[in-house]
């Protein structure tokens, strides 16, 4: 028989493109599957579009999510600030991880282990210094 896609392979076929660098076939497998409520599906393609250094549209994904009412978690954020530090953009990845804690999610050590890579990148080590230690 045929095989129907399902809402189940979606994220995996979506992490697979992640991986190979293929953030447009990512991007395109989202607008397909439509911006439904699947956390999961999102959380993807933003991670698709952070291995591709898309960090401008990492971040209008995570705006399409929040205009749409979508729940994020910490794996959309960690994502979203990984895009930013691929796209040496830490400024970026900072002012997300200062907005994490005024939506009520829980910063977990992906998070904090970004943020602080995305400053050490550029030498911003205050930054990164009071990080770890807000840590701590």
């Amino acid at each position: 028989g045929d095989l129907l896609p399902s809402f189940i392979n979606y994220p995996a076929v979506i992490s697979v493109c992640g991986r190979g660098k293929q953030w447009q076939r990512a991007c395109g497998l989202l607008e397909v599957v439509g911006n439904s409520g699947f956390l999961f599906i999102c959380n993807a393609t933003i991670s698709a579009c952070a291995r591709g250094e898309q960090w401008q549209r990492a971040l209008s994904f995570l705006e399409v999510m929040e205009h749409a009412g979508l729940q994020s978690d910490a794996i959309t954020y960690d994502a979203s600030m990984g895009a930013c530090k691929e796209g040496t953009q830490w400024d970026w990845a900072l002012s997300l991880f200062e907005v994490i804690p005024t939506i009520h999610i829980e910063p977990n050590i992906i998070t904090y282990w970004t943020v602080i890579d995305a400053c050490g990148q550029w030498a911003k080590w205050h930054q990164a210094s009071n990080l770890l230690q807000e840590m701590s």
